[in-house]
């Protein structure tokens, strides 16, 4: 019982130590403007972000042809 209650207190330790890091790179908004609109709900800015980043982040793959050379 005892370690198990010292195994548990050690997971949890850990997952705080790597949560905080991950926690300082999380940018939050509180609304997003547009040339429309505000938006202020949080799914509809998680959506305009997700597109957002979906349009600008698609694969620009190599061309081939000038490493060829």
């Amino acid at each position: 019982m005892v370690q198990q209650t010292i195994y548990n207190v050690q997971k949890l330790e850990n997952l705080k130590k790597k949560s905080e890091p991950i926690k300082e790179y999380i940018i939050i908004f509180d609304n997003v403007i547009n040339s429309e609109t505000i938006i202020t709900e949080p799914k509809e800015i998680k959506n305009v972000i997700k597109e957002h980043f979906y349009r600008w982040t698609r694969a620009n793959p190599m061309d081939e042809k000038k490493f060829k050379e």
